[in-house]
């Protein structure tokens, strides 16, 4: 398909091949370094048409030196091919900054000779000035400035082209033009289905990532987002420079080194998915792959000669690079090991992920066998190459469309649970709103003051102010063990069952071991933390205490028994202890979401003195002092003043 388009495209140019003439490596010899001679007329000697070409050496034999990035390059032509051309013309493909010369005169450059920067659109046309010479040979001089052998200006695998890496030709200027855009049409169009396919994984970069944004707690949908866009943005940087698009190889080699540092991302997707660590042995194989990376996007910023000079470490660092790679593909083997603890959508999301991974090792297989020179590295690429990129293109957009659709179906899932879960907890806060009283009663004597401050989980914290029929008043302050819709249905049973108990007329003590009986029977599991007291009218405070934290008056401790919490042990007895108010003595009652209050700097508890020395304070204090200490737990504080 791809040769019969080309075929169409070349069809209206008759006389195509026989209209331009290529300047064979056997017509040209070459001398490294700098012109040392004077000038004549403002050219340089090693461009003159009549220079002594006795010590310079045969093209055919050219290799580089890393120590010297300046090279002159002399061929000789047959005027006639000149002669034949309405518009003669010279085109020239080199990947390296130059300066061309006709005969002795100057008559076009590519790129910048002082940094040897240049561009990808690489394939220019010079044209010859009129009238040709009448002597049967012409001379044609490069001056080059190199940052690196000619085939590794651009790191494009697929598109090695031996001839166009460093060639010139000759012919009619239309001609040299028309081939020039068939060569990028082709090479774009060659290029083109593997763009499609990292552009569609680009795509599907950006849906993981509205994932990652509906639940921040999935880093897997934001670490593979991140790859899909570097592989995309990677992918497009290439299809530009296969279509002559004119980015420098100062900007590609910057940008290709630091989208190198974020590919790792894909290592991190694994243990993402199954909230595993990532095991160090990987930390260091990541950050040494940034590390040289970064390296060899700082080499863009140095000069030709430094670029020149580093090629060896170059080639070790792309070595080394590979070898890295090497391992970090086999990331999702160790990150769903042990196979059998995997199950459902994840299973599935696992072994894309290896099959994935398994097409990235041949890959990087294929990259090693050309670093190290393998024998048959060389037949690969040319046979091979182009097959082996298409189809890892193909397969790594399947990879990652079946990973989002896995992905999202098990988001999908997560987030109707979550919704259920959402609603439980909205009904545990409506029965938790049971568990507090909208007011307290007015007591005789006594000013009664209560602050709850309910933590982001629902939780089990309760309290109850009751008036007796004798005029006294039956408080108490409980703490369900738990969390969410369980604990607060617990602390509703308690309420219920306490309300009933205390119209019997009850004392703390009988009122605790009535209570707990029916907590064990209703067997909800868990355990009930609860201090009870019956307050009189003379200020008598008759305590019974089960498990809870005891109270405080006027800044110290309530010695209390305390006996087991409610629910644990059907023949629990509570035991009973008096104390009396008298004008301006204050009772504090809390729950422990006051004491462990915890500083979210230093991880320091509130504690018990810290509490004592507030107890002194209103409700509305102790607790707000508490919730700024660092509040885990919901905060009970309820106060009673003898008037």
């Amino acid at each position: 398909m791809r040769r019969l388009l080309l075929l169409l495209l070349l069809a209206p140019l008759p006389g195509f091949g026989q209209s331009i003439v290529t300047i064979t490596p056997e017509s040209c010899v070459w001398h490294a370094g700098e012109d040392a001679g004077d000038a004549v007329g403002g050219v340089p000697r090693w461009a003159a048409p009549d220079l002594d070409e006795s010590e310079w050496k045969p093209f055919t034999a050219w290799k580089l030196n890393p120590a010297e990035p300046r090279l002159w390059i002399r061929c000789h032509v047959d005027s006639a091919a000149f002669r034949e051309s309405a518009h003669p013309a010279v085109q020239a493909s080199l990947r390296a900054a130059y300066e061309l010369f006709y005969n002795g005169r100057l008559i076009g450059g590519f790129g910048d000779m002082r940094s040897g920067n240049f561009t990808a659109d690489s394939v220019r046309t010079f044209p010859l000035p009129l009238p040709v010479p009448a002597k049967a040979e012409s001379t044609i001089a490069l001056h080059l400035l190199l940052r690196a052998p000619l085939r590794w200006q651009f790191n494009l695998v697929g598109l090695r082209n031996a001839g166009r890496d460093a060639e010139l030709a000759v012919g009619e200027e239309g001609w040299l033009e028309a081939r020039r855009d068939s060569w990028a049409l082709a090479q774009g169009l060659r290029t083109t289905p593997v763009t499609i396919a990292f552009g569609v994984v680009g795509v599907a970069g950006f849906m993981l990532f509205g994932l990652y944004l509906n639940d921040r707690s999935r880093l897997a949908f934001l670490f593979l987002a991140v790859h899909c866009w570097a592989l995309a943005m990677r992918r497009l940087l290439e299809q530009a420079e296969a279509s002559f698009f004119p980015v420098s190889i100062v900007q590609y080699q910057l940008l290709d080194g630091l989208l190198l540092t974020i590919f790792p991302s894909l290592v991190l997707v694994g243990c993402a998915l199954v909230r595993k660590p990532l095991p160090r042995f990987y930390r260091i194989a990541i950050g040494l792959l940034v590390t040289l990376a970064l390296e060899e996007a700082s080499r863009s910023l140095l000069s030709a000669s430094l670029n020149m000079r580093l090629i060896p470490v170059g080639s070790f660092i792309v070595l080394l690079v590979n070898l890295i790679w090497v391992v970090l593909y086999l990331s999702p083997f160790t990150a769903f090991w042990p196979w059998r603890r995997i199950s459902g959508s994840m299973r599935y999301a696992a072994t894309v992920l290896m099959v994935w991974s398994v097409v990235n090792e041949i890959y990087i297989a294929l990259l090693l066998s050309r670093n190290l020179s393998v024998r048959f590295a060389a037949s690969i690429d040319d046979a091979w190459l182009p097959l082996i990129l298409e189809m890892r293109a193909f397969l790594t957009m399947g990879a990652v469309v079946v990973l989002l659709v896995i992905l999202f179906r098990d988001q999908r899932k997560t987030a109707e649970v979550r919704a259920q879960l959402a609603g439980e907890m909205e009904a545990a806060r409506e029965v938790q709103q049971q568990l507090v009283p909208a007011s307290i009663p007015r007591v005789a004597g006594f000013e009664i003051e209560a602050a709850y401050l309910p933590a982001a989980e629902v939780g089990g914290d309760f309290y109850q102010v009751l008036p007796l029929a004798d005029g006294s008043t039956l408080i108490a302050v409980g703490d369900v063990s738990g969390k969410g819709l369980k604990a607060a249905m617990t602390g509703a049973l308690a309420i219920g069952a306490l309300r009933t108990l205390a119209a019997e007329d009850l004392s703390p003590n009988e009122l605790l071991t009535r209570l707990n009986r029916q907590i064990v029977g209703a067997r909800n599991g868990g355990f009930i933390t609860c201090l009870c007291l019956r307050v009189g009218r003379d200020g008598a405070v008759s305590f019974a205490n089960a498990g809870h934290i005891p109270p405080y008056l006027d800044g110290c401790e309530v010695g209390l028994d305390s006996s087991l919490p409610l629910g644990l042990n059907p023949s629990a007895e509570y035991s009973q202890t008096r104390v009396t108010l008298v004008s301006g003595d204050r009772l504090t009652l809390l729950t422990d979401g006051v004491l462990e209050a915890t500083d979210p700097a230093t991880k320091e508890l509130f504690g018990f003195d810290r509490t004592a020395e507030l107890s002194t304070q209103s409700a509305e204090k102790i607790a707000a002092t508490a919730q700024a200490w660092g509040q885990d737990d919901d905060i009970t504080v309820l106060t009673v003043l003898r008037a």
